[in-house]
């Protein structure tokens, strides 16, 4: 099975795909469409479409409280060629490609798409405090104690 970095996007048309081995041009939502079933992501299973939440790379803890995808799923998400793992960050990714799927499917249950980017922001917002805190006993400890707001 190719991995979907294979896949090239047209550039005169985005909303083409070109394919690896024919070169034949077809459109994306159904080559996607494709794709997905082909690596076994069940459409009733909205586990690869929860992490659609994430722009960019994700760790699993962040999976875990935003999305509710406990490790084991990820590396099974990973087994079938949706999401990618870089070993030296520890963070997973999903392909631009897949990601603009899962994104439109999201948006086609928007409770679902309301509490994950709920619980997106409010992940981040502890985050990016905690990472505050740190700063600052860091700065004390160091003997800067500057307030930066």
């Amino acid at each position: 099975m190719l991995p979907i970095s294979n896949f090239l996007c047209c550039r005169d048309d985005p909303e083409l795909v070109i394919t690896p081995i024919t070169g034949s041009k077809v459109r994306r939502a159904r080559r996607i469409e494709w794709l997905t079933q082909r690596r076994g992501a069940n459409h009733a299973d909205t586990k690869h479409i929860k992490v659609a939440v994430f722009s960019g790379s994700f760790s699993a803890a962040a999976a875990k409280r935003v999305a509710k995808i406990r490790e084991p799923t990820l590396m099974a998400l990973v087994q079938k060629s949706i999401l990618s793992f870089d070993q030296e960050t520890a963070r997973y990714s999903l392909h631009p490609i897949l990601a603009y799927y899962a994104k439109e499917k999201l948006g086609e249950q928007p409770d679902l798409e309301r509490e994950l980017y709920r619980g997106h922001a409010i992940y981040f917002a502890s985050f990016v405090n905690e990472r505050e805190k740190k700063t600052v006993r860091e700065r004390s400890a160091a003997g800067t104690t500057r307030d930066w707001r």
